[in-house]
């Protein structure tokens, strides 16, 4: 009788195991899938707002240069959703006149420093990652900037893994620790603010320009 009752059962229990090796199979590709972008054929700032306006709960960024205004709208978008918003720069960013930490940090948006102390040949924050909700991360090549949306070269791949998405959490809370965090307003004549500022070092360069202009008058006749 058992042995009858087996054999009858067989068939369902091989259509188990399909199903079950299916499920798993789909499971497999579905949660380790990856989408790949290239600027600026792809339009990638399009779609890192597109993610950055959908997310719920989470924002953490890690980027070499920030300037792209547009970005920088989308940040402070989910901030005032009540997200969790972070970002660690270099602090090459902060000598780029054209910044948008001023902007970020007027939205009370988290901002940290990865500051290398001036010495010759230190260590760049120079990542350029981005975690959405512990679901999503995109990392590439992007810098966040308009050149890098609209002319560079640059790609993106978005990864879905949770092991990927853990280790890359994990690696923002290490950035952390190494950068210098910035407290309370960065209004201009912050310290914070005075250390970065680039008026004198750019007003030197326009006095420059005009000096060379003035010369190349007097030694070519008629300019």
């Amino acid at each position: 009788m058992f042995f009858n009752y087996n054999i009858k059962c067989f068939p369902q229990f091989k259509k188990f195991i399909f199903i079950i090796c299916v499920f798993y199979t789909f499971s497999f590709f579905i949660l380790s899938s990856s989408e790949i972008y290239f600027s600026p054929e792809d339009k990638i700032a399009d779609k890192l707002i597109t993610m950055l306006d959908a997310a719920t709960s989470k924002i953490h960024l890690a980027v070499f240069v920030f300037t792209y205004k547009k970005l920088a709208e989308a940040m402070v978008r989910a901030k005032n959703r009540g997200l969790d918003v972070q970002v660690i720069i270099d602090e090459a960013c902060m000598k780029n006149f054209n910044n948008k930490i001023f902007m970020l940090k007027d939205a009370n948006i988290d901002l940290f420093i990865f500051k290398s102390g001036g010495v010759r040949f230190a260590p760049k924050m120079h990542n350029k990652f981005v975690i959405f909700d512990d679901k999503f991360v995109s990392t590439g090549s992007f810098n966040w900037t308009w050149s890098a949306s609209k002319i560079n070269e640059e790609n993106i791949v978005i990864l879905s893994d949770t092991e990927d998405v853990k280790s890359y959490e994990s690696r923002f809370e290490l950035l952390k620790k190494r950068c210098m965090k910035i407290k309370g307003p960065l209004k201009k004549e912050s310290k914070i603010a005075i250390e970065y500022d680039n008026t004198k070092y750019y007003n030197n360069l326009k006095q420059k320009i005009v000096d060379l202009l003035n010369n190349i008058k007097r030694i070519i006749p008629g300019y």
